[in-house]
């Protein structure tokens, strides 16, 4: 497959929609894994559950805003 192909493919791709709950759930597992990395790096013992319930009770508490 030659760059040209593979450029039309990708902008096939990129042109769909992805589902709002779909994309929601992406960006949450993505903050609970960058932040519990993040803690993890400097020295936290939280879990990943626990970093998700701490993310959960934040956005709850904001109004689901995060």
């Amino acid at each position: 497959m030659n760059y040209d192909n593979l450029k039309k493919k990708m902008d096939e791709v990129n042109k769909r929609e992805i589902p709002e709950e779909i994309r929601q759930k992406i960006e949450d597992d993505f903050e609970v894994e960058y932040t519990y990395d993040t803690l993890a790096l400097s020295g936290s013992s939280l879990t990943k559950d626990e970093v998700r319930a701490i993310l959960a009770a934040l956005r709850e508490r904001n109004g689901g805003n995060k």
